[in-house]
């Protein structure tokens, strides 16, 4: 029961806080004609949430140490509440970019906490052999939350306006921050209370990149965390801009793609668990991702929507999957207690990934004036991740 209850709280601080990020990317085309932006400026917007997410991180371990895993998933939420409400604000036209510019670093500065806080919680209640499939399953909050921004927010921001699902994001997370508050004696039972203010995990940090598996699993998350967020944040304005989709038709496929990611982490958790070689999953998931790439160079507004859909469901079951086995992988290889240290520093270059990727997808494509063909450039970002975990493979042991 402990751990159902732990796996059911992670899942929803995850669900609740990528869904406010991705809130903006799924309705980019409505929210930048209301604030007369251009919708391509949305990746900037993206990198600079994860950016301000990757520094977050750093805090992340050492807060869950001194403060409780509980108590920085409820921080986390209220920042979630509080960017979106600071979003609300845009609608005033001199402040619109200041609006949106603080509000992402509030939702930034919240997105960084919940991995470590969860790491550190599933490491401690949850079964060894299990750990690649409950991971995974926790991870499907990523997709589950994006799927409710691309379900969710087109037809409320046209029907209600751009601002409504951004506040719907926010009573959420208050929600369920207040929902969690019975777990914290338990959850944060092992908390040191020192009263001291959270230090930067520098030995955290020193350990991963002094270990050639961690270092090179984190390394090859900088290119999949790049290639992920450059999938969901430029989803909708490719299939609206590039191909003519509905703003509606565009979020639904994105949500779908999102359900194909939810499904995909469960179902390769399980597969590296079943065959308990996580590395060796991660090979044959980049493999399908390299190649569904580049079939997405290939697509044109000619092309049967049955077969965009399919491959972009393929692109959703691959690209945006790897984070369960990924994380698993990192949370085994830390000493002892140390689940949260190590995951906040790991994340410091998935998050780099993040802040990159979606920024210079942004700037390319307003160059080409099409993203359809930078999907070639994604493909190659896989192959090189998958030397790099292949390498990771061949030196790095499993801890358990």
């Amino acid at each position: 029961m402990r751990g159902l209850g732990v796996i059911a709280g992670t899942i929803g601080v995850q669900t609740v806080s990528t869904m406010a990020t991705m809130i903006l990317p799924a309705i980019a085309p409505l929210a930048a004609h209301a604030l007369q932006v251009d919708a391509a400026l949305i990746g900037l917007q993206v990198s600079l949430v994860y950016g301000i997410a990757m520094i977050a991180s750093l805090f992340g371990g050492p807060m869950v140490r001194s403060l409780g895993a509980c108590r920085t998933s409820q921080i986390g939420l209220l920042l979630v509440a509080a960017g979106c409400l600071v979003a609300f604000l845009a609608t005033i036209p001199p402040i619109t970019l200041p609006a949106l510019a603080v509000a992402s670093i509030l939702l930034g500065m919240a997105y960084g906490l919940p991995n470590p806080a969860a790491a550190h919680l599933l490491m401690r209640f949850t079964e060894p052999e299990k750990r690649n499939m409950i991971f995974s399953l926790k991870q499907t909050g990523v997709p589950l939350g994006g799927m409710l921004a691309g379900l969710i927010g087109p037809g409320m921001a046209e029907w209600m306006g751009w601002q409504a699902p951004v506040m719907l994001s926010a009573l959420l997370a208050v929600v369920l921050a207040v929902a969690i508050q019975p777990w914290r004696r338990l959850w944060d039972s092992d908390r040191a209370s020192t009263g001291k203010a959270p230090k930067l995990p520098i030995e955290a940090i020193r350990l991963v990149f002094g270990q050639p598996a961690l270092r090179l699993l984190s390394l090859s998350a900088f290119l999949l965390a790049g290639i992920q967020l450059c999938i969901v944040t430029f989803l909708v304005v490719i299939l609206v801009e590039d191909l003519g989709y509905s703003p509606i038709h565009a979020g639904i496929l994105l949500a779908s793609v999102q359900v194909a990611g939810a499904i995909g982490r469960i179902g390769w958790g399980m597969l590296a668990d079943r065959f308990g070689n996580g590395a060796g999953t991660l090979l044959v998931l980049l493999t399908l991702l390299a190649v569904t790439a580049l079939a997405v160079t290939q697509i044109t507004a000619d092309t049967p929507a049955s077969l965009t859909t399919g491959i972009f469901l393929m692109l959703g079951a691959t690209g945006i999957s790897w984070n369960g086995i990924f994380l698993a992988e990192v949370a085994r290889r830390a000493p002892e207690g140390r689940a949260g240290d190590v995951t906040s520093a790991a994340l410091f270059l998935t998050y780099m990934g993040v802040l990159v990727g979606p920024a210079l997808f942004s700037a390319a494509g307003r160059q080409l004036d099409s993203f359809l063909p930078l999907y070639g450039a994604l493909a190659a970002a896989a192959i090189l991740a998958f030397a790099m975990v292949r390498a990771a493979q061949r030196r790095g042991g499993h801890k358990d």
